[in-house]
């Protein structure tokens, strides 16, 4: 019982005082990792059900984090350039779509 309540102490409480659209973004965010891994759960039953061996499930699912390398300097140049708000805006769009 102590846990608890020094968790929402600690981790519940202080996010009442964020704004609006600071609390709608933060459940967004949650909402949306919540369904991305729910979406790779089935993924990857998917792929090994069609009769892909594991070794192209682990490339599949190496994709993202390989982009991710690929295109993440580049990127992180030109939202220097432009300065952090707008690449965050953005992000968060193409993630959405």
């Amino acid at each position: 019982m102590r846990l608890f309540q020094t968790l929402y102490r600690n981790y519940v409480e202080p996010i009442r005082s964020f704004n609006r659209p600071a609390r709608l973004f933060l459940l967004t965010t949650i909402i949306d990792g919540v369904i991305l891994s729910a979406w790779w759960l089935f993924f990857n039953f998917y792929i090994l059900e069609s009769g892909h061996s594991r070794d192209f499930l682990g490339l599949a699912n190496s994709m993202p984090s390989i982009a991710g390398l690929l295109f993440g300097i580049p990127i992180g140049r030109l939202g220097t350039g432009s300065g952090a708000n707008r690449p965050s805006v953005w992000g968060s769009a193409a993630r959405a779509s």
